[in-house]
């Protein structure tokens, strides 16, 4: 079958219609700018207030700050540039190696007419970061989780352990066993309370003592509940009764005795493990949920039974929600340095937070010379 095309010829004439013709077959001529939101009433008496804290005279008392930050690559010279003369301009070979990053924070006082500039790498934050580590030596409880981030195009991994008063962070390319041994890690010698969501590399850490999160718990039980469950809908039942109760609970026996009772009925309702060609043999999500439960009894009940164990590990997963609301607004990181920067200094802010401390106040302690702010 034969079909033809017919595409709009530009007629070449003068140069003004050649330029018009370019101008309307071409889709790279883009207009920068900020784009406003719709100029309301109340945007429109926003602005105007804005605009009047500038057209203040200055007075001491009362500073108005301008504030920015971002992240910059610090760059060496592996060639010694060739001073500039009368005739000749400086020359720079192209060639460079990379010395690290660094966070630029700028303070400004548009009244004043002055402003402060503080360049410091992230390494003014690690005496922070190691008081930090310090601490969970002496922990009891620690909340542990991670969620993935891009990184260079690539995913990597950012792990928090947290309390109520301390955050730490750190990035690393793998999820499992290689990044929770590794230096950056602070379970290797963690003896207390470790809560996590039973991702099972955390159970390889013997010297703690593992609860599973109740919140991912009560997730899957409403799932097999949906789905027809009943041993689930009894389970999902009494764990939320438990968390409603007081703690921690005097009468051990109104918890430990109906708990293996669901067990048993949920032992009949799922079917049998399948045998399998390949591996291990088959078994429905049920059956794997049933497995968990009978294995980890003690860190499922951990919160009924003993003073200051958490239902959930909601801690953690709050102190890893600013990471995924940054990723929303810029996709990822573009190196690993900067999001190993990102980590450090989201950690420290987060710490100052929780202690109650100003953190802008704080921050420009940290990042002023001649040295670092103190350990908190």
């Amino acid at each position: 079958m034969a079909f033809s095309l017919h595409l709009p010829t530009p007629s070449f004439g003068s140069q003004e219609n050649l330029q018009e013709e370019k101008n309307h077959f071409t889709t790279r001529k883009i207009a920068y700018g900020v784009i406003p939101p719709d100029a309301d009433a109340e945007f429109a008496a926003s602005m105007e207030e804005v605009l009047d804290v500038y057209a203040r005279f200055y007075d001491p008392r009362y500073p108005v700050l301008g504030m920015d930050e971002q992240p910059i690559q610090l760059l060496k010279e592996t060639r010694i540039p060739i001073a500039g003369t009368r005739k000749h301009p400086r020359r720079v070979d192209y060639e460079y190696q990379r010395a690290g990053t660094a966070s630029l924070f700028m303070f400004g006082e548009p009244l004043r007419g002055g402003r402060h500039v503080s360049v410091r790498g992230y390494a003014h934050a690690a005496p922070l970061e190691a008081v930090t580590i310090a601490r969970w030596q002496e922990a009891e409880v620690v909340h542990f989780d991670e969620t993935g981030l891009r990184v260079a195009g690539k995913l990597y991994w950012l792990h928090t352990a947290s309390t109520s008063e301390h955050t730490h962070l750190f990035v690393h390319p793998k999820r499992g066993q290689e990044a929770l041994t590794s230096a950056a890690s602070v379970l290797n010698e963690f003896t207390g309370i470790a809560v996590h969501d039973c991702w099972s590399p955390y159970f390889k850490f013997t010297k703690a003592r593992h609860v599973l999160c109740g919140a991912y718990l009560l997730r899957e039980l409403h799932g097999l509940k949906e789905g027809g469950s009943r041993w689930a809908a009894a389970m999902h039942e009494f764990l939320l009764d438990l968390h409603k109760r007081p703690h921690p609970i005097a009468a051990a026996d109104a918890v430990q005795k109906p708990y293996p009772t669901i067990l048993e009925q949920a032992d009949q309702e799922e079917p049998p493990p399948q045998p399998s060609q390949r591996g291990k043999p088959q078994q429905t999500p049920g059956r794997n949920l049933l497995d968990r439960l009978r294995t980890h009894q003690d860190g499922v009940l951990a919160f009924t039974l003993d003073a200051g164990v958490p239902f959930t590990n909601n801690q953690a997963e709050r102190d890893l929600r600013p990471a995924k609301v940054k990723l929303k607004v810029s996709g990822g990181f573009r190196t690993v340095e900067g999001a190993c920067v990102y980590a450090r200094l989201q950690a420290v802010i987060s710490t100052f937070r929780k202690q109650g401390e100003g953190v802008f106040a704080r921050l420009r302690e940290l990042f002023s010379p001649p040295h670092a702010a103190a350990a908190a």
